[in-house]
């Protein structure tokens, strides 16, 4: 999902790992996939890539890593949101790693940028990554915030 701050891509996202916990979807691509896992539902993880790409502490990046490596579903909140935008440096180092742990699982990514902004923002192999996605494009869709600041004063 991309679009501007406001649209909603957040409030879709913690939603929708909300049902998927509450239901335990089965969005499994073949018979048996990941049935070695101790519980019976595939278990999905929300990361907030923001404040995951911030942290000082490296321990826990490695945790999040290690939760995402577990998950079968993995929704992953705010690409592009970091205030570190160079193309090299720890939070290009750690998108990478944390998208190839993604590989063969579901993926739900939202994001401020746009697809040309990838190249830009990020090294080719997190941009690569993200631009070969499913893309739903909600960069038109103006900000609800202001509408309920406006709904609150009245």
């Amino acid at each position: 999902l991309s679009g501007k701050t406001g649209c909603g891509k957040s409030h879709v996202a913690r939603r929708t790992f909300e049902q998927l916990q509450a239901w335990g979807v089965d969005m499994s691509l073949t018979q048996g996939w990941m049935s070695n896992r101790p519980y019976s539902f595939p278990f999905s993880t929300f990361v907030d890539w923001s404040e995951l790409a911030e942290a000082d502490d490296n321990d826990d990046f490695e945790e999040a890593l290690y939760w995402v490596t577990e998950a079968q579903i993995v929704i992953l909140d705010d690409v592009g949101a970091e205030s570190d935008r160079f193309k090299n440096g720890i939070n290009a180092s750690r998108l990478r790693r944390l998208l190839s742990k993604c590989e063969h699982k579901w993926m739900l990514v939202t994001t401020n940028l746009t697809k040309p902004q990838f190249d830009e923002t990020y090294d080719v192999r997190v941009a690569d990554r993200l631009t070969g996605a499913h893309w739903v494009d909600l960069q038109r869709i103006p900000s609800y915030r202001s509408n309920l600041k406006l709904r609150k004063m009245e």
